[in-house]
């Protein structure tokens, strides 16, 4: 079984291992347990926001796109390697996905936040 998230290895297994996704949400793993050294770890994702806050100026990774909510957002970008920070604007739900953010700003309904790398 192999565990991908956009494309991506997020696990490594084997014909031991078996990965059942049964809801949304929800993660069932099993494995043999005759496998020495068996572990499994699993982290949230921080995402961390400023609100009323945007870049004046930033390269986007992709061209905007509508998502539900902020953390849909925060969360599409852990899913792109290319993404660094992100902005959402909360009356049209639009998500932007960035990089080389240098400033920010006030901008109402709006907020931002980093996931890696540092402003310059």
């Amino acid at each position: 079984v192999d565990v991908k998230a956009n494309g991506l290895d997020v696990a490594t297994s084997s014909d031991a291992t078996r990965v059942i996704v049964p809801f949304s949400g929800a993660i069932f793993v099993e494995w043999d347990v005759s496998m020495p050294d068996s572990s499994i770890s699993v982290q949230s994702r921080s995402c961390h926001s400023i609100m009323n806050t945007a870049p004046p100026e930033a390269q986007m990774v992709f061209e905007e796109f509508i998502v539900e909510k902020a953390l849909d957002c925060c969360a599409t970008c852990y899913e792109n390697a290319a993404c660094e920070s992100w902005g959402f604007h909360s009356p049209e739900h639009k998500c932007f996905l960035l990089r080389n953010v240098d400033d920010l700003h006030h901008q109402d309904h709006s907020c931002f936040g980093r996931i890696r790398g540092a402003m310059s």
